[in-house]
């Protein structure tokens, strides 16, 4: 057997918890895991899955009156000219788009309007 050695990694609770109930959930400890990662890594010559940025949609506090008028005069454009879909369909989309802290956008039996159009 090859001799082994320790290696600490610093990461946060939540995290380290979530990883050891998956491992778990997979019949192996964290040890095991990070033994996995590090070997392919090494066969592989490199980090063994695509890193790359992820660029998250902007949610309305971070928009500009302007942009969130754009948006909306776009769906109203789309709506006219036939091509809306149910409102409940739109926001749960949108709210995968956008991060609303766990509120949802869409109550039942409720729309939104616009002052020149009666919805």
């Amino acid at each position: 057997m090859a001799k082994t050695t320790n290696v600490n990694v610093r990461v946060g609770e939540d995290i380290k918890r979530q990883a050891e109930f998956l491992f778990n959930s997979l019949g192996m400890n964290l040890s095991t895991a990070m033994n996995i990662f590090l070997c392919s890594a090494v066969r592989f010559g490199g980090i063994p899955f695509e890193l790359k940025l992820f660029q998250k949609p902007l949610g309305f506090e971070a928009m500009s009156k302007e942009q969130i008028d754009l948006k909306l005069e776009a769906g109203f454009t789309s709506m006219d000219a036939g091509k809306g879909r149910p409102a409940k369909e739109f926001f749960d989309d949108f709210e995968k788009e956008h991060d609303f802290g766990g509120v949802h956008c869409y109550h039942r039996g409720t729309r939104a309007a616009r002052p020149d159009r009666n919805i």
